[in-house]
């Protein structure tokens, strides 16, 4: 007897779901909701997910529009609806990376503290931090305005960009799957050979400071500095393709 057929990845469940939604962008502006700081909206969007299907964007726009108060109404509801493509991206990026990478996290605090919108920790306790946006002049203004409120976080920090019509679902711009997992696991990459060539550079001011044994050599400690980078890198990056 044949098994219950495979469901598929999460990300396509969304893809599928998200394919028959439609947009609409209501025109109200009042520069009080716009400088305002709105309530958690992440948290807003993740309560009314079912599973992995998204709210629809009237159902995200009505809840942000009812938690909100003291504002005109259509301007909240407008900038609420402005806002929601960009979680239904983050959501589609996390459920991607989730099939990939054992620790992947998206909160208010990552955006709030750090400035990021996903962070990913892969399976030797690497991390990154992800920021999500479309390739537009003003996704691109509002990452410089993003950058000056926070401090740079202290892991490095891969500025993803989805391309108009590269991975278009309906009328959401998604971030491409197979793209987006090699930029992550290739900025991961870079920061290993970084560190580790910072080591190997900065042997002569390690060993100037370094405890040691009194017959160590100069050449006999860089040579133990460069067997150590060389084994790490072959620990590190040999399993940088699973």
């Amino acid at each position: 007897m044949s098994g219950a057929p495979e469901l598929p990845a999460p990300h396509r469940l969304l893809e599928v779901a998200v394919g028959d939604y439609s947009l609409s962008f209501p025109p109200e502006r009042d520069a009080s909701v716009e400088s305002a700081q709105f309530p958690d909206m992440v948290g807003i969007y993740r309560g009314l997910t079912n599973g992995h299907i998204p709210p629809s964007q009237g159902t995200f726009a009505d809840e942000v529009a009812r938690q909100v108060r003291g504002h005109p109404r259509p301007a909240v509801f407008a900038r609420a609806c402005r806002t929601y493509p960009s979680f239904v991206r983050q959501q589609h990026a996390v459920l991607v990376l989730q099939e990939h990478f054992p620790v992947v996290v998206w909160d208010r605090w990552l955006d709030q503290l750090q400035g990021v919108d996903v962070l990913v920790v892969d399976e030797r306790g690497l991390a990154a931090g992800l920021d999500l946006s479309t390739n537009t002049a003003t996704a691109r203004e509002w990452h410089v305005v993003k950058g000056d409120r926070h401090a740079k976080p202290p892991i490095p920090v891969l500025e993803v960009y989805a391309e108009p019509g590269e991975y278009r679902v309906g009328p959401f711009w998604l971030h491409h799957p197979t793209r987006l997992i090699e930029q992550v696991r290739l900025t991961m990459e870079e920061n290993i050979l970084r560190a580790l060539g910072d080591i190997e550079s900065n042997a002569d001011d390690v060993y100037q400071q370094a405890e040691r044994r009194p017959k160590c050599s100069r050449q006999d400690f860089e040579a133990g500095i460069r067997g150590a980078v060389a084994y790490f890198r072959a620990r590190l990056l040999g399993s940088m393709t699973g």
